[in-house]
């Protein structure tokens, strides 16, 4: 669901929000009223879960600057295991 309140988590010192690539799909038009209060409020999306160029390229209408999934990279320790 998507009833956040950008200002509240701004107050409260959040810079980001992490909303699943399918969700945000599904549920939120590009230029939908509440990615733009996320702006206002100074939250920066990091859209998760993006696994196709298919996904990436219907994100691109809405003007994200920030994502991850298997797309960009496979996850991989840190550090080499001890």
């Amino acid at each position: 669901r998507f009833d956040l309140d950008p200002e509240g988590l701004a107050a409260v010192g959040i810079e980001f929000v992490k909303l699943e690539a399918s969700l945000l799909l599904s549920e939120l038009a590009p230029g939908h009223r509440l990615l733009h209060a996320m702006a206002a409020a100074g939250l920066k999306i990091i859209v998760e879960k993006v696994e196709s160029e298919e996904v990436l390229k219907e994100l691109l209408d809405y003007d994200l600057e920030l994502a991850q999934g298997y797309l960009f990279s496979t996850p991989r320790l840190a550090r080499p295991a001890a």
